[in-house]
């Protein structure tokens, strides 16, 4: 059976609360995936694959996004409930469809510490992947 978030809009808090009550089947073993990206700003990416100079765009941004993943678990629900207050989060995400996802599964992650798994710059932009738990 699929779950779909997308039915309630573009709410955070909303999507955090769908992860909540997906928290049950994670609990017997379900892996909850939410497919996205931590960058999603399409006119800022350098497909030409140039080089770059400093830091890669959306720099800050990761290093805030991971730090609200990384919190512990109350404290990630508000900063990413309020995810549009971090550094650069427009630039980044001009619309929210593709980080709506992390928002689910970190309510999914109930108290489970993240981890980051991916942390490289793309396309001259700074993404991570994370995951929950021991799985």
């Amino acid at each position: 059976r699929k779950v779909r978030s997308g039915t309630c809009g573009l709410d955070p808090a909303a999507h955090f609360e769908i992860g909540q009550a997906l928290k049950p089947l994670r609990e017997e073993g379900v892996l909850i995936v939410g497919s996205g990206v931590s960058f999603h700003n399409m006119q800022e990416f350098d497909m030409q694959h140039r080089t770059m100079r400093g830091k890669p765009k959306g720099a800050q941004w990761d290093t805030a996004l991971q730090a609200a993943v990384l919190s512990e678990p109350r404290r990630r629900r508000d900063l990413l409930v309020n995810w549009h207050a971090l550094p650069e989060a427009r630039f980044c995400h001009p619309r929210e469809e593709h980080l709506i996802p992390l928002l689910v599964v970190c309510g999914a992650a109930g108290d489970d510490l993240g981890f980051v798994v991916f942390d490289e710059v793309c396309m001259g932009t700074k993404m991570s992947g994370f995951k929950f738990g021991d799985a």
